[in-house]
């Protein structure tokens, strides 16, 4: 039986913010070795820095679309979209990048469904899980 979610916020809320901070160390561990995504330059522990914003619910936790990036790309070059293109091509391939699109393009038109709590929880498990093990 699976554990149930505990969190100190209550509600959806409060897991999607747990969620985001397991899925954000899981992403800055899974790349603690590699450069920015999008320049190449070492960036110590870097950010956790999306390709599409974190708003895009069907893609905001694809570990494709959310990789190590340094602060001035994320930030300052608002993340660096031509840089971390080729970044997402060179680490997981065109098909990866065209999916990515192809997912945000469904997401836009709004046909995809809302995730409900469960699937939340799903996530949160999968990731403390995948951050437990690096």
């Amino acid at each position: 039986m699976k554990p149930k979610w505990r969190t100190k916020h209550q509600g959806i809320k409060g897991l999607k913010r747990d969620l985001d901070t397991t899925f954000a160390k899981y992403i800055r561990l899974r790349d603690r070795d590699l450069p920015c995504i999008s320049c190449g330059q070492p960036c110590g522990t870097g950010e956790a820095g999306h390709y599409y914003a974190r708003k895009v619910t069907i893609i905001r936790f694809d570990e494709r679309n959310v990789n190590k990036q340094c602060h001035y790309c994320n930030h300052t070059l608002e993340g660096n979209r031509p840089g971390y293109m080729r970044g997402i091509i060179a680490k997981w391939g065109e098909d990866a990048l065209n999916e990515l699109e192809a997912n945000f393009e469904y997401w836009s038109s709004g046909k995809w469904p809302c995730y409900k709590r469960w699937d939340y929880e799903e996530m949160y498990f999968t990731y403390k899980d995948k951050l437990e093990k690096l």
